[in-house]
């Protein structure tokens, strides 16, 4: 049975361990290993904070979609609102994330080259109706 769990949090940091603890627990709902829920509690964190630095202002709201399939998968959907100072178009996105090093691209590195891309099996970057981007980050059991 197929389960989907969405929220919309304020575009801060203060507001992510909320979303990364839910995942970790969707995860081992779904029946991820305890090592394999921490990294997604970790993919989670990257996607978050990634929105919340690149795309959104703070008065905005990130957006994040778990869609869990027990036994099968677990994919993680993070929206910002492409308002940021340092807005990227998925096609630049998917471009960073294919060099597999990651270019260092901010003060906090190469998250999504080297952690998300490593730790799931599906990492796609899509444009979004406001301007943003959408993050659709797949793991299967």
């Amino acid at each position: 049975m197929k389960k989907e769990v969405k929220i919309k949090f304020p575009a801060n940091f203060d507001s992510v361990l909320g979303v990364r603890s839910l995942a970790q627990e969707l995860a081992l709902s779904a029946g991820f290993s305890d090592q394999e829920s921490k990294r997604i509690y970790a993919v989670t964190d990257e996607l978050c904070n990634n929105a919340i630095e690149h795309g959104s202002l703070s008065e905005e709201e990130v957006k994040v979609t778990f869609i869990v399939e027990k036994g099968k998968m677990m994919q993680i959907i993070c929206e910002d609102q492409g308002k940021g100072e340092e807005v990227s178009p998925a096609e630049q996105m998917q471009k960073v994330v294919g060099k597999k090093g990651g270019e260092k691209l901010s003060i906090r590195g190469r998250g999504l080259a080297k952690i998300v891309s490593s730790w799931v099996d599906e990492l796609e970057f899509l444009d979004n109706e406001k301007g943003g981007l959408k993050v659709v980050a797949t793991k299967y059991l």
